[in-house]
């Protein structure tokens, strides 16, 4: 095989895992341009906004016509424009019904030669309880409340194959798509990686990277099992075997270890990428918890494949 084609597989193997982190990430991501117009956008965002069934009412709109304040969209895109991430930014997105849906947004601006081209953008509902929930038979620490917001989103959540969306463009459209996708992956205003079957970390990104410490040394972390990062092992072992099962992860609570031995408080959502039927790997997003005093429930163990 000559090193083009092995360039143009492997090229077309990265742009199918990113166009399924993209369409089938169970929270809402999208991306506008240079003028604030939507350019693209995953199935879980038209489902916040109520227009699955019209995605063309969404993309090739502006983003700031969707929030029901304003004064707090042009804030959100002017110190964009000036080069802040914001994280965890409460928000009220007007829905195709006439009613609004309460959300936390992740924002970041990708800059050429110094001036603003796009912006990306993770919308996560505003949820109260989590995925999985409780179990009666598991050890809680504190109230548990509800679980019922997180099941409902969960069971409404709904995955694309990749190949098809990708069966929409052009030869010539494929390289600027990937080039997209590498941006909106690397340049994500939270957390991002993927996990391989025997548990090790495939790729994460920069915001990642500095949350928990790893910034300046990207190899002792990717590559790594990801058991090395949760302060509770059994958490990450559960999350697995529900992943396999079918069972996204909704507005998780954990607690991950820093490379300098510090404990982050982080919200997880993490979703299956299944190829063929087969474990492909996982797309977990991380989230600087934005109440980092709630308590946290302990889950049942699971034995993930190990690879210390």
């Amino acid at each position: 095989m000559s090193s083009a084609t092995e360039q143009t597989t492997e090229d077309l193997a990265r742009l199918q895992q990113l166009e399924d982190f993209f369409v089938n990430a169970p929270l809402g991501l999208h991306i506008t341009g240079e003028d604030g117009t939507i350019r693209s956008a995953n199935i879980a965002v038209l489902q916040i906004v109520g227009l699955l069934d019209r995605p063309e009412a969404f993309v090739g709109r502006t983003f700031a016509e969707f929030f029901d304040d304003a004064a707090l969209a042009r804030s959100v895109l002017e110190r964009v424009a000036a080069g802040e991430r914001l994280n965890n930014v409460e928000a009220a997105l007007r829905t195709a019904d006439g009613s609004t849906c309460d959300v936390l947004i992740d924002v970041s601006g990708r800059f050429v030669d110094g001036r603003l081209a796009a912006t990306r953008w993770f919308v996560r509902r505003r949820l109260v309880s989590q995925l999985p929930s409780v179990n009666p038979h598991l050890a809680v620490h504190g109230e548990p409340g509800t679980n019922e917001d997180a099941s409902i989103w969960g069971a409404q959540l709904v995955n694309h194959d990749a190949d098809d969306v990708l069966a929409g463009l052009t030869p010539e459209e494929k390289p600027a798509r990937l080039d997209e996708l590498e941006d909106f992956f690397e340049g994500a205003p939270a957390g991002v990686h993927f996990v391989g079957f025997n548990g090790l970390i495939l790729r994460a990104n920069q915001a990642e990277l500095e949350l928990l410490g790893y910034q300046e040394s990207r190899d002792d972390y990717v590559g790594h099992h990801v058991r090395k990062i949760h302060s509770n092992k059994a958490i990450v072992e559960d999350l697995l075997r529900r992943l396999v099962e079918g069972e996204p992860v909704i507005n998780f609570r954990a607690r991950l270890l820093r490379k300098d031995g510090g404990v982050e408080p982080v919200v997880i959502y993490s979703g299956l990428r299944l190829k063929d039927g087969r474990f492909e790997n996982t797309r977990c997003f991380l989230f600087a918890d934005h109440d980092p005093d709630a308590e946290l429930t302990v889950p049942s163990g699971f034995g993930w494949p190990r690879n210390d």
